[in-house]
């Protein structure tokens, strides 16, 4: 528990007066000390008369040699109120941890001191403890009664509440530390009038009892009884016999002491250590940061002349371990949001939901940790206030994040439909809604967000209709292009039937010419013939023969003319033939037209 580094630990000023002012004021080194202290404040103070060896007790409490300034003279050592530098941890009887603060009190009754000084002294002692120990020399008797009377007084420098004065130290008792006299040179046997053995709290408690017709003596014990319900007796015997060895007791080794001095020691360190409890504010352990603002608190009421108000200064007390309370639980919050939100951004609804959750009960937990007293529920109201503000700041930053993330995924995929669309890649309506399909699929898998779902169809109304549009663009191109090369390719077989047409009817024609112009010649010499027949019927005989020649002539040009006939009548059915297939290209034609048009009609559907 203690150190043996005596040289490097040392108390400190605690509460000092400054001469010029008149004002107490608490060090700033003492101050930093409080602050560090996070758990339970466990307080033990000692007073008494000035030059009754507090120092050395506390010296003895903390198994040193030195540490709290002793001195041998008439001289009061400690001025205002001295702590050890070096709080330290101890388990007391009730199994709780605490840091404990030692507190020597200047003396009571020093030359240079008044009797108000000596009443806030002990005020402060009083009010700051948790276990006060009133060092005194000898045994209990009425002038030992007479030295500790300012207890009775103390109910006039302290108030539970503000404008009501106490009626009795009975009305401060519930506020006051436990009390323990400790009677240093205790010499006497502890028996009762009976020669029965007692105990020392028995001791205190014989010499509380009331006197009867002793008013005035009485006065003194009803106060100590009412204002201290939980007190102890604790003794030591001399630690030695020689009386200038007394005057310089710091100075002589421990183990030197009377053993029975020593076994008394030993057993008022395990007694006090084990009775101390946390100091307690209407029934709430406190820290060290809120010992120091119930300090101030105190300290404040005295320089301006007030009378402490315990209420007042818890409720200050209370203000402040709220406020601390309040800040380190938003601490907690921002940090665990740093750590599993921040660099984690978008997150799934019901993820960031339940860190919602989680992180609000840890922040309450913090700040119920450490919050007391009145203000407790104004400034949890203030957390739960401050954590729904920075829950809807955390959503709307998940939402932008959501956004950028859902856009660059759209973008990206979309992106990949958008090239095949350039290209020409896709030769059919199903080819593209399959891919738009297997976007939605992939978005679906790694957005996130509460409003993925909308951003999803937000994209998909402004930019379907636009591939739909480029594929149908695309569409029509072919088909118009196919339509284009089938009419060009019906045009060249036209043309080309055509000119066979044309070719079959001059060939045609010449015969048909060549034909006529026999047929001119043949008639021409039939017409000598019979001329010359009727000019020379010598010659009858030769034109009769002639005439059968010509006739047979004439019967092989008819069947010459009958093939000619034939032929014309199959180029005039190939004629028919080529107007009927033209026909039929042209309603061919007609009907890739209206087909076109029904199709641009369906596409003009499927894009509304």
């Amino acid at each position: 528990m203690f150190s043996n580094g005596e040289k490097k630990e040392r108390a400190i000023p605690f509460i000092t007066l400054d001469e010029e002012t008149g004002k107490f004021e608490i060090p700033e080194k003492a101050q930093r000390m409080l602050k560090k202290i996070k758990g339970k404040v466990g307080v033990v103070c000692i007073a008494g008369l000035y030059r009754t060896g507090k120092s050395y007790v506390l010296n003895r409490l903390l198994g040193r040699q030195h540490g709290f300034q002793v001195g041998g003279t008439v001289n009061a050592c400690t001025k205002g109120i001295y702590t050890w530098g070096k709080p330290f941890t101890i388990t007391n009887a009730a199994g709780e941890e605490i840091t404990i603060l030692l507190m020597d009190t200047e003396g009571i009754g020093a030359f240079d001191r008044d009797t108000t000084f000596d009443s806030k002294i002990l005020s402060f002692g009083v009010l700051l403890s948790s276990l006060f120990v009133y060092n005194s020399v000898g045994v209990i008797d009425e002038s030992a009664l007479e030295k500790i009377s300012f207890i009775a007084n103390l109910s006039k420098h302290i108030h539970v509440q503000s404008g009501a004065e106490n009626h009795g130290s009975g009305d401060i008792a519930p506020y006051f530390p436990s009390f323990v006299w400790l009677l240093r040179d205790f010499g006497l046997k502890l028996v009762n009038p009976a020669g029965d053995p007692i105990s020392e709290k028995e001791y205190l408690e014989n010499a509380l009892t009331q006197v009867s017709r002793e008013e005035s003596k009485n006065e003194i014990r009803k106060a100590i009884m009412n204002a201290f319900t939980d007190r102890d007796c604790m003794t030591l015997v001399r630690p030695v016999v020689d009386e200038e060895e007394l005057q310089e007791l710091d100075k002589i080794p421990y183990e030197q002491l009377r053993d029975k001095f020593k076994q008394g020691v030993e057993l008022l360190r395990e007694r006090i250590f084990k009775k101390v409890r946390p100091k307690l504010v209407f029934n709430k352990p406190i820290n060290g940061a809120a010992f120091l603002a119930l300090i101030e608190t105190y300290i404040t009421a005295m320089n301006t002349g007030a009378v402490p108000t315990i209420k007042t200064a818890w409720s200050n007390v209370s203000e402040i371990e709220c406020k601390n309370g309040l800040d380190l639980a938003l601490q907690s919050w921002h940090s665990n949001v740093q750590q599993n939100i921040e660099s984690a951004l978008p997150l799934e609804e019901e993820l960031l939901t339940q860190y919602f959750i989680d992180f609000k009960n840890i922040s309450i937990g913090v700040y119920d940790l450490h919050a007391v007293g009145d203000h407790a529920d104004d400034y949890r109201q203030k957390l739960l206030s401050e954590l729904e503000q920075e829950r809807a700041r955390i959503i709307t930053r998940n939402d932008e994040a959501a956004v950028r993330a859902c856009s660059s995924l759209l973008v990206q995929y979309y992106n990949e439909i958008d090239k095949k669309l350039q290209d020409g890649e896709y030769f059919s309506l199903a080819d593209i809604v399959t891919d738009w399909k297997r976007l939605v699929s992939k978005y679906l898998a790694e957005s996130r967000g509460r409003n993925k779902h909308s951003y999803l169809a937000e994209f998909l109304l402004t930019r379907m209709p636009d591939g739909l549009i480029v594929l149908n663009s695309q569409h029509m191109e072919k088909l118009r292009k196919n339509f284009e090369d089938q009419i060009a390719e019906l045009r060249l077989q036209l043309k080309e039937e055509r000119d066979e047409n044309r070719k079959m009817v001059n060939e045609f024609n010449t015969e048909r010419k060549a034909l006529q112009e026999k047929v001119a010649s043949t008639t021409q010499q039939l017409e000598a013939t019979e001329k010359e027949s009727r000019r020379n019927k010598v010659e009858a005989q030769r034109l009769e023969e002639e005439m059968e020649r010509v006739n047979s002539d004439l019967r092989q040009i008819s069947t010459e003319l009958d093939t000619y006939k034939g032929k014309a009548t199959k180029f005039e059915k190939k004629v028919l033939e080529v107007t009927e297939e033209k026909q039929s290209l042209l309603s061919k034609t007609e009907e890739l037209e209206q087909n076109l048009t029904k199709e641009k009609q369906k596409m003009k559907c499927v894009i509304q």
